[in-house]
Order: C-alpha cells, then structure tokens, then sequence
C-alpha cells in the first residue's frame, strides 16, 4: 500500500517535532544544521555562496521597494503647514 506525499509529509513533521526540544522549531533545527554544514565547506566556496545568498536578498528588497506605493500628504489649514 502506497503513503500518499501528504500523509508521509505529516508522519515526518511529527517524528521530527518529537525531537525537537521546548521552544524549538524545525525551521532553528535546520538552521543550525544548515550552519554545521556550511562551517566544513572551503571558505571560498563559503564565500562565494554568501554573497549569492546577499546579492538575492538585495535583489528582492529592490523589487519589494519597486513595488510599494507610497503616499504622502500635506495638511494645510489657511496656507500654514500643520
């Protein structure tokens, strides 16, 4: 019998979470897994990852910007700024 992906995915969520210590999530596991691993990379490797990863950040902060609106207004009251 087949596990669908939907139900296998909630089966692992829930080993993991069993493993997981008070207040920690999966997201900090990770993280700090993601960290160990990065740390026995070659540092230009290392590097050249880092600034991938800041050029993206920068990129989408760009875009976000592009994309807000901003307004601003200017309140008068018999030709005084207040």
């Amino acid at each position: 019998m087949a596990v669908s992906p939907t139900v296998l995915a909630k089966l692992v969520a829930m080993a993991l979470s069993k493993q997981l210590k008070d207040g920690e999530t999966l997201e900090d596991k990770l993280g700090d897994y993601l960290d160990e691993l990065c740390n026995q990379l070659p540092w230009n490797v290392y590097d050249r990852i880092s600034s991938e990863i800041f050029a993206e950040a920068q990129q989408r902060k760009a875009e976000q910007q592009v994309a807000s609106w901003y307004a601003a207004f200017k309140v008068m009251e018999h030709g005084e700024t207040h």
